[in-house]
């Protein structure tokens, strides 16, 4: 029968390892027993190793994450540096039409009112003419006079309510547009 040969003990880097006790331990140590302490200590130094090499793993795919995240962050901030020129430039446009719109609809209701205005004051002078010729009488010209006036003034009322109403609806038409131009931008985000 063979001799079993003596395994051969890992050298421990460490002051233990290294101490006078060890090593008087060792030589009063049996072949068996030795052979059992190294394959305990190889299940131990296993399982250390196990446990550094899944960290090390961890802390890779860890690394890899934030990598990934940066990217990302990059990448959107790229994006919305690149669309936010054109969607600044959406919202003033949509700005500005608003406001000529806005601008055209006050000054065309000027307009009107002047044209009723003028309307009114021709009225007036034709019922004082025909009354000044005696066409009709003072009491007739007083109520062409009337009505001249409520005419003119319910006219005037009626422009301006259009343009009340024509400027809520481009308002309307203004907030959906940056509605639109904000769910644009959030869908960067």
């Amino acid at each position: 029968m063979k001799t079993p040969t003596k395994p051969e003990l890992p050298e421990s880097t460490n002051s233990i390892g290294n101490s006078g006790d060890l090593s008087s331990l060792k030589q009063k140590t049996g072949v068996l027993k030795k052979i059992d302490v190294a394959w305990a200590t190889s299940r131990a130094a296993g399982e250390e190793l196990k446990k550094v090499q899944i960290e090390q793993v961890k802390a890779e795919g860890n690394i890899a994450l934030t990598g990934l995240k940066l990217a990302e962050a990059a990448i959107r901030t790229a994006m919305v540096a690149n669309a936010m020129p054109q969607i600044g430039a959406l919202t003033t446009r949509v700005n500005a039409a608003t406001t000529a719109v806005d601008q055209a609809l006050t000054n065309g209701n000027a307009g009107e009112t002047y044209t009723h205005l003028s309307n009114r004051a021709a009225n007036l002078q034709l019922a004082n003419d025909l009354r000044a010729s005696g066409k009709i009488s003072g009491d007739e010209a007083d109520v062409v006079i009337s009505f001249a006036q409520a005419d003119a003034a319910e006219d005037i009322s009626r422009s301006r309510q259009r343009m009340a109403d024509a400027k809520t609806a481009v308002s309307g038409l203004n907030q959906f547009a940056l509605q639109g131009i904000a769910a644009a931008k959030n869908k960067l985000s």
